[in-house]
């Protein structure tokens, strides 16, 4: 897996998963790191608490959101490519919320962010 995370290959959702069990091992005490399947299913745990979850974008991006030193109704937006989210990922993200409407979310880009996929994640983590 080390070697597909350092070639240039795309990662697939196991991979991310992998990624986030090690994360939720390291750091026991942040909710969320939810298995990225659950995106497809909507079938997500809504989080109360302050949250990291990783995302998938388009079909061919990861992202990474999170609501730690947000205020309520607002989310952190890691995107190595400063995307615009689609609006199928700002309904999840409403749902992750547990918002009724995704227009109310306020959404933070995060400038510079790191272009590495997975040390953009492990990094805001450490």
């Amino acid at each position: 897996m080390i070697d597909l995370v350092l070639s240039s290959a795309w990662l697939n959702d196991r991979v991310i998963f992998a990624a986030e069990e090690l994360l939720k091992q390291q750091h026991p005490h942040i909710s969320g790191l939810q298995n990225p399947i659950l995106q497809l299913t909507g079938s997500f745990e809504i989080m109360k608490k302050p949250f990291v979850q990783i995302l998938n974008h388009a079909g061919n991006h990861w992202i990474t959101i999170s609501t730690i030193d947000c205020e309520p109704g607002s989310v952190f937006i890691f995107d190595s490519m400063n995307l615009l989210l689609t609006k199928e990922l700002q309904m999840v993200v409403a749902d992750l919320l547990h918002l009724q409407d995704h227009q109310h979310i306020v959404l933070k880009h995060v400038k510079n962010a790191i272009s590495n996929r997975v040390k953009m994640t492990v990094a805001y983590l450490q």
